[in-house]
Order: C-alpha cells, then sequence, then structure tokens
C-alpha cells in the first residue's frame, strides 16, 4: 500500500509538470505493477504438501522428502543400523538444522514414516517433481542422497535397487545414467575400501617391522615403495572411476562424460534461491573431483 501511495505521489506530480495525464497515469501504473513484482519475488514462497503437514518452504519440503525418501530406502534392506541413523545425523548437519530442535523433530518423523512406508513412495516423487519441475539438479541430488545410503555398507539389495529404481523412474532418469551412476557409486566404494585395506596392511607391517634387523631395512624400503605405488594406481583407477569411464576408452568418450558429470554439477547451475545450502556445496564438492579427475586423466594419456 505505501508504494502504490508513493507511485500516485510521483503521478500527480508529473501531471503538473507536464500536464499531460495520459502518459503519466500509464507510468505511475507500469512503476506500480513492477514494484508489486518485485516484492512478489523478494517473499518466501510458502507450498502445502498432501503428505507432510503445514504450510512449508520449498527448502524445508525438501529436506522433509529427502528424509522421508532414506527411511524408505534404509527400510528396504529389513533393519535400520546404526549407521543409517548416524547417516542421518550427517545429513542434519550437512543441511545445518542441527540446531533447531522443531526442524530436527519435523524430520525424525519424516525419517520414520518413511521406514513404516506410511505413504506411497511413487506418490510422494511425483509431488516433489511437480515443486521441482523446472529444477532438475534438485531431482538429481535427491536420488544421489539415496545412493549414498545404500552404498555405504558395501552390498546393493535386490530390495535396495528396487527403490532406487522407483526414485529413477518418477524423475525421470535415463536408464543409462542410473546405470552409470550405480557403477560409479560401487566402484568409488570399492576403491575407498582397497585403499582402507592396503593402509591397515602397511600399518601392521611397519609394526613388524620395528622388530626386524637392520640388515632386512632394503627389502623394507622395497616392500613400502611398492605398497606406494599401488596405491598410485588405485587411485588412478578412481579417477577413471569418478567420470564413470574404462581406462581404454578415447579422448572423445573421456570428454563427452567429463561434459556431461560437470553439466549436472557445476554449482553455478544452482541459480534457484529455494535450492538448499547444502546442494550447492555437495556440488561443488563433486565438480572439483570431476575437473581434478578429468585433468589427472588428460595429463596421464598426454591429451595436455
Amino acid at each position: 500500500m505505501f508504494i502504490f501511495l508513493k507511485t500516485v505521489l510521483v503521478y500527480l506530480a508529473l501531471c503538473v509538470v507536464t500536464g499531460g495525464y495520459s502518459f503519466s497515469l500509464w507510468m505511475v501504473l507500469v512503476a506500480y505493477f513492477i514494484n508489486v513484482e518485485a516484492k512478489r519475488n523478494l517473499s518466501v514462497s510458502y507450498i502445502r504438501s498432501r503428505f507432510f503437514p503445514g504450510e512449508l518452504t520449498l527448502l524445508e519440503y525438501h529436506i522433509m522428502v529427502v528424509f522421508y525418501v532414506l527411511g524408505c530406502v534404509t527400510k528396504a534392506k529389513g533393519i535400520v543400523t546404526k549407521e543409517d541413523i548416524q547417516y542421518a545425523e550427517n545429513l542434519m548437519t550437512e543441511f545445518k538444522v542441527g540446531s533447531d530442535n522443531t526442524m530436527k523433530i519435523l524430520l525424525i518423523n519424516s525419517f520414520n514414516k518413511g521406514k513404516l512406508n506410511t505413504y506411497d513412495l511413487s506418490q510422494v516423487i511425483v509431488e516433489f517433481c511437480s515443486f521441482f519441475k523446472d529444477n532438475p539438479r534438485a531431482k538429481s541430488y535427491l536420488f544421489d542422497y539415496q545412493l549414498t545410503a545404500v552404498v555405504k555398507d558395501g552390498q546393493l539389495l535386490d530390495k535396495e535397487l528396487e527403490v532406487l529404481t522407483i526414485i529413477a523412474k518418477q524423475i525421470g532418469m535415463s536408464a543409462y545414467s542410473f546405470n552409470k551412476k550405480i557403477k560409479s557409486a560401487e566402484d568409488c566404494y570399492q576403491f575407498k575400501q582397497r585403499f582402507n585395506h592396503q593402509s591397515m596392511g602397511r600399518g601392521s607391517e611397519c609394526q613388524d617391522d620395528k622388530e626386524k634387523s637392520y640388515n632386512h631395512q632394503y627389502q623394507q624400503d622395497k616392500s613400502y615403495y611398492y605398497h606406494y605405488q599401488a596405491n598410485m594406481d588405485n587411485d588412478i583407477r578412481n579417477k577413471f572411476d569418478v567420470l564413470g569411464v574404462k581406462e581404454y576408452d578415447d579422448y572423445v568418450t573421456v570428454k563427452k562424460a567429463y561434459r556431461m558429470l560437470i553439466n549436472e554439477y557445476h554449482p553455478d547451475k544452482f541459480v534457484s534461491k529455494d535450492v538448499p545450502l547444502a546442494i550447492v556445496n555437495k556440488a561443488k564438492e563433486k565438480s572439483q573431483e570431476v575437473i581434478g579427475a578429468y585433468d589427472l586423466i588428460c595429463r596421464i594419456k598426454g591429451w595436455k
């Protein structure tokens, strides 16, 4: 109302100075509607969900859906472990809701409802997609959070795969992208397991080496070199896994995979104010990982 009165005063002033009523009136109306539109864009939009109570911002709704689906995914294996609970708590920290007791309670309730399959998963995701129809990356990250929860224990059960398939189908993910994401996640997990196993083995060997004589020093150094070289080889293989390509793929294939991932994860794509900060940060981390993998592969192959 204040804006409207202000524009009316401007209008009267123009009338006095120019004597032109019609043009001045048109200018006043244009200014008024521009101000109304600006005010509408700056205001926080609220939505009402069929599944989650009350008026919610898109940010709140997004996080609640993530936790509901997470409950469905973790329940698919038959039991919710302490590791699953820890992952959920880590997500709360990532979404910066740790100090917000009300939001924390809502997320726990959403997670528990997911464990009980209170609502049809497909319908929940259909509604989610309707609110984020112009934000494909929000839908993609909904899938990525669940995929991380599934592969962190080192195995992908049939029921877990079924849930992931439902999610992928509803968000419109192609079979190619689905299979590529699954394989990339599994390969990255296996790399971490191999690295951790070798690191533990090297630590054990170092403890035994303390009991060996000086005459075996050469063998110890040689053994350390082989372990170091093996870890370097594993790190290189992991870079190919990050891009979802094979070591023997040509430059065109690798560059195509790189561009596709950058297009999906580049943080500049997240221009909407309704994208959670945690997702923006994760996009930055992922894009840096992709860029680093591509640069290393190109150097190894002699492409740059």
